[in-house]
């Protein structure tokens, strides 16, 4: 995965080797190595499928084994050799009653809620607080959407905004528009000789443009 910041960082995230942290203005980087002696203040020795920044600064990141939240302290300030004064912050989140190390291929920020999307498990909603603590796990009741009937497949491969609050939802056997506040979801067709549409069923990501498109 791959994720820039609003500080101007640029997250990448590895299979089984942590996220590397570019600082293109400092000309440094730091590792958020992968411990899996740590499965609470560490990341993962598994993939990182997704990163997310939250409007408090923070990176939240879908792994193969549960959702991480990274936290750095207003307080800590970058040294001219890419060095912080303070570590990385680094906590696990509980997702009770999800599993909390299932696989993670999706998430998405929206309205103070966190979506989270999995080929595995399908989707979850819950409330994004903005001062959850950090170094163990953050614990928020996470819930399934009552609309979930009406995707055509359960396998979540992505999620983005859409407009006034709603979201795009890829799966491997279609896109859906869905209104989270009217449960309402519109699956986009497939594209035929006669009938104008997308070229695949299977969504492998999305990506919003300038005009919301």
């Amino acid at each position: 995965s791959v994720l820039a910041s609003r500080d101007g960082r640029i997250w990448l995230g590895f299979a089984f080797q942590g996220v590397q942290i570019l600082d293109p203005a400092n000309h440094a980087s730091q590792i958020l190595a992968a411990d899996p002696a740590r499965p609470l203040q560490a990341l993962p020795a598994s993939q990182i499928m997704v990163a997310r920044e939250a409007d408090s600064g923070d990176i939240l990141l879908g792994t193969g084994h549960g959702v991480y939240r990274v936290h750095q302290s207003a307080a800590a300030q970058t040294s001219r050799t890419g060095r912080s004064a303070q570590p990385w912050q680094i906590g696990r989140i509980d997702l009770a009653p999800r599993d909390n190390v299932e696989r993670t291929t999706s998430l998405l920020i929206a309205h103070d809620r966190l979506w989270v999307g999995s080929n595995r498990d399908s989707l979850w909603q819950l409330p994004l607080a903005a001062d959850m603590p950090t170094g163990s796990d953050d614990k928020l009741r996470a819930s399934r959407p009552a609309l979930l009937p009406q995707l055509a497949d359960q396998r979540i491969t992505s999620l983005e905004n859409a407009d006034n609050g709603n979201l795009w939802v890829g799966t491997q056997n279609g896109l859906h528009w869905v209104d989270p506040q009217q449960q309402r979801v519109i699956r986009i067709p497939v594209g035929t000789a006669t009938a104008p549409g997308i070229s695949s069923a299977n969504i492998v990501s999305t990506l919003t443009d300038r005009q919301g498109r």
